[in-house]
């Protein structure tokens, strides 16, 4: 898959992050840091294989953002660490390719000597074990700033610590200067030069982009949803208009990330139990720039280009550039009715679902005033139950994975309280 490369699939992913809460991803890229100049000091490992592990770090926390406040540090990395470890393993177990490494954020705050008799794998342990040691160095080094003493955590080597772990830390400072590089930003260089030695294959970058989606769910659940809907709903349009491998790919990846920008947004807005406000829905336009903001220069313009056009009209009359339907390529006009589609058949806070007839009457009237394009939008009715039966096979397999996944959430929570 040309339409991204790994690199920035990764920078899209931590900057969506960020779009939520900055704090947690800046904590995870410094502690990344720290355990990518462990791995140097090792010695052993290829440069793509320190990145990929850097980029594991980096979203170790990611768990903290299902949490109601991501930017309470000093709980979710104290006395209640739990939750967020186990949700963030088990959300990279099930959403994203990195399944096999995921156990290392369910044991990060897990003390070393625990650790053993808890996990068989010493690849593991291990991971774990340094991810631990350089959080700790992060929170206080951050917190502490002059004052803190690089040695604080020596009594705990070999016991709570990893002391071959504690000997890597030790080395990191003394030869590689990583607290200074922390201190003075310059730390992110390298980082960003590591990251040009990630590696995907075409169905990870794919995995990654449909985890984005789940990412989004962090801010607000029924657009994580509704973006699934809009892609399943564009590719089944997308097979009616016999539309290339190459367009099917493009109008899915547009679909999965049109309504990216709404992470922008304020949260209380997006997600409100009445119908906003005529200055809110002024804010709410600017998704669509937001959106372009995020994905240009990282992914291939062609799906940029169609993601912000999703609330173009045949009359002009949508936003942001007011582009008429003798203007708009296929595409877009099939984007424009699965969005819509997507947008009404599901239930929102302030609305129910529209029934078949009503959503149905709805369209008809947008593409009779040339809001909708009326060819597109007759083969949405025509065929209705076709594409809508495929839409929810395609959704309740996406939710099950995400129900699987809370499920578990629970069961497991129950075991660590014990």
């Amino acid at each position: 898959m040309d339409y991204i490369s790994s690199k920035n699939i990764f920078y899209l992913i931590r900057d969506t992050l960020r779009l939520i809460d900055g704090r947690v991803m800046e904590h995870g890229s410094r502690t990344a840091y720290i355990v990518y100049k462990m791995l140097q000091c090792k010695g052993g490992l290829e440069d793509f294989e320190m990145a990929d592990i850097a980029m594991l770090m980096t979203l170790h926390d990611i768990g903290v953002y299902k949490t109601d406040d991501p930017g309470d540090m000093l709980r979710y990395e104290g006395r209640d660490y739990m939750p967020h470890s186990i949700y963030g393993y088990l959300f990279l177990k099930y959403l994203s390719p990195l399944r096999k490494q995921s156990k290392i954020l369910l044991y990060h705050h897990t003390d070393y000597n625990q650790l053993l008799h808890l996990e068989q794998n010493e690849g593991i342990r291990q991971y774990a074990s340094y991810l631990n040691i350089a959080e700790k160095v992060d929170i206080y080094h951050n917190a502490m700033g002059s004052k803190f003493d690089y040695m604080m955590f020596n009594k705990y080597a070999g016991n709570k610590l990893s002391g071959e772990g504690m000997t890597l830390y030790y080395k990191a400072v003394k030869q590689l200067n990583i607290l200074d590089k922390l201190k003075d930003g310059t730390y992110k260089d390298e980082l960003d030069e590591l990251f040009e030695n990630l590696i995907f294959t075409n169905e990870d970058k794919r995995k990654y982009l449909q985890m984005l989606m789940y990412c989004i769910g962090f801010s607000s659940e029924i657009y994580a949803v509704c973006s699934h809907v809009c892609a399943y709903v564009s590719g089944e349009l997308g097979k009616k208009y016999m539309l290339t491998d190459y367009e099917q790919d493009i109008i899915y990846y547009a679909s999965l990330l049109h309504d990216i920008g709404m992470l922008m947004l304020p949260k209380d807005m997006i997600n409100a139990h009445r119908r906003i406000s005529e200055e809110e829905m002024r804010i709410l336009r600017t998704h669509v720039d937001k959106t372009e903001e995020l994905l240009r220069g990282r992914v291939k313009d062609e799906i940029v280009n169609l993601a912000i056009s999703h609330h173009e009209r045949g009359d002009g009359t949508g936003y942001p550039r007011h582009i008429k339907d003798t203007e708009q390529n296929k595409l877009q006009r099939i984007l424009q009715v699965a969005d819509k589609v997507s947008a009404l058949s599901l239930d929102w806070n302030f609305r129910a679902a529209k029934t078949k007839q009503e959503l149905i009457d709805q369209i008809s009237q947008k593409a009779a005033r040339n809001k909708l394009n009326p060819q597109v939008t007759n083969t949405m009715i025509t065929h209705y139950d076709e594409i809508m039966g495929a839409a929810k096979v395609r959704l309740e397999e996406a939710m099950a994975m995400y129900r699987k996944l809370n499920d578990d959430f629970e069961r497991i929570s129950v075991q660590f309280s014990k």
